[in-house]
């Protein structure tokens, strides 16, 4: 990594966990491995030692060299302020309704400090999102007065690069749906060029959709691939908050996409052919 020792430390057993299912994180510590970083898994670190600059991280299970240390651990709500005052998550985020309000009359919250709505699983999560907090903020403006436009939620879309490989995603992974919500989750994954091999240039993409087998309404999606068709999380966004498709109609719609050649089921709708379009995803 230009020259430079690097060493990565997470405290989860693998990186971007709750962002991202196994099969996609996988690829991204394998990109970071194939450029020289040494990842280490499932450690906490405890303190730093050195005298004037640090020289050790320490962790609970091991400790490491080191000239500099960058920190990138997460968010928690600063709420001592109104603690005991408003209601809120065990973990001090700020109980809001629809409206940016809280429990006590006229007061407001908005950002980091408070829940959010979270579409995917139809309840309110503590997700720290710059976006959320820009919408939220001009939501309590717009509320102040009176009960005016109501907060439409979150799928939580994210993403970012590593290296080579432009990855996203939107709504619930597998592995948290699994956890965290009573849903019968299911997911259908994808490995296609985005392009027909015929173009000049074309790369793979992994894309994977997470759904609930009874009522097959998608819950959320992953993409990663050296091209960059991140945007296309946003559309998924899109299709969660307003369910817009079903489990079924969605992965045809992605295979389509995705130019996927085999034979659609016979019973059903061929989305290239019913007005969406072919342009690739």
């Amino acid at each position: 990594m230009q020259g430079k020792n690097t060493t990565l430390i997470d405290a989860e057993n693998r990186i971007m966990a709750k962002y991202l299912d196994k099969e996609f994180t996988d690829i991204a510590e394998t990109e970071f491995k194939n450029k020289g970083v040494n990842i280490v898994l499932g450690q906490k670190v405890q303190k730093f030692e050195g005298t004037d600059t640090v020289k050790k991280v320490i962790t609970d299970k091991g400790e490491y060299n080191a000239d500099l240390v960058v920190l990138c651990i997460g968010f928690a709500p600063n709420t001592k302020l109104v603690q005991g005052k408003l209601e809120t998550l065990p973990n001090g985020a700020i109980i809001i309704d629809e409206y940016m309000r809280t429990s006590e009359e006229d007061v407001f919250a908005a950002g980091d400090c408070c829940v959010v709505k979270y579409n995917p699983a139809k309840d309110t999560r503590y997700i720290p999102l710059a976006t959320n907090a820009v919408r939220m903020g001009t939501l309590v403006g717009k509320n102040l007065v009176k009960p005016t436009l109501k907060y439409m939620g979150t799928q939580g879309t994210s993403g970012i690069k590593i290296y080579n490989k432009c990855i996203a995603s939107t709504g619930l992974t597998e592995e948290v749906a699994k956890n965290t919500t009573n849903y019968n989750v299911g997911s259908v994954t994808i490995d296609e060029n985005y392009r027909p091999e015929f173009m000049p240039t074309f790369e793979e993409a992994k894309v994977k959709l997470v759904f609930d087998k009874d009522s097959r309404r998608i819950l959320g999606g992953q993409i990663i691939s050296n091209i960059d068709l991140t945007q296309y999380m946003n559309t998924l966004s899109v299709v969660i908050q307003n369910e817009m498709f079903r489990a079924k109609e969605m992965a045809q719609w992605v295979k389509c996409l995705l130019h996927r050649r085999e034979d659609l089921s016979s019973n059903s709708q061929d989305p290239c052919k019913s007005g969406h379009g072919h342009t690739g995803l």
